[in-house]
């Protein structure tokens, strides 16, 4: 909340974890989501939650886009890329895997994009 004579127009930013987000807002608090290349360091078991807390936060009708990694199995890549070295989990995904997910957790898939870099 901003102090008196603050801008409150500024956006708020949340650090936490996106297995937990049904949690940690409100139902329907977005029109829409971008889960871009962060849902693909998901363990596969944990995508379902994620898209019920997606499901519950976001309004009925609202737009979600999710970007994957196309491809099979799971890799762990040493990286520097982003300063340290670090070491990051990547879950690929086909859409034949990807979409029964999403039917599973009450989306409808209205389009799906398969261009981009193959792992």
């Amino acid at each position: 909340m901003p102090l008196e004579g603050e801008d409150d127009s500024r956006p708020n930013f949340v650090v936490g974890d996106m297995r937990e987000i049904g949690e940690q807002f409100p139902e329907d608090s977005f029109d829409g989501a971008w889960v871009c290349a962060s849902l693909l360091h998901i363990e596969r078991e944990d995508v379902p939650k994620v898209l019920a807390g997606l499901r519950k936060v976001v309004v009925d009708n609202g737009k979600i886009y999710i970007g994957l990694k196309r491809g099979e199995g799971e890799e762990l890549k040493q990286e520097e890329k982003y300063g340290p070295k670090m070491a990051r989990r990547f879950i690929y995904w086909q859409r034949e895997n990807f979409e029964p997910v999403l039917e599973n957790a009450g989306f409808e898939v209205e389009k799906v994009d398969e261009s981009g870099i193959q792992p």
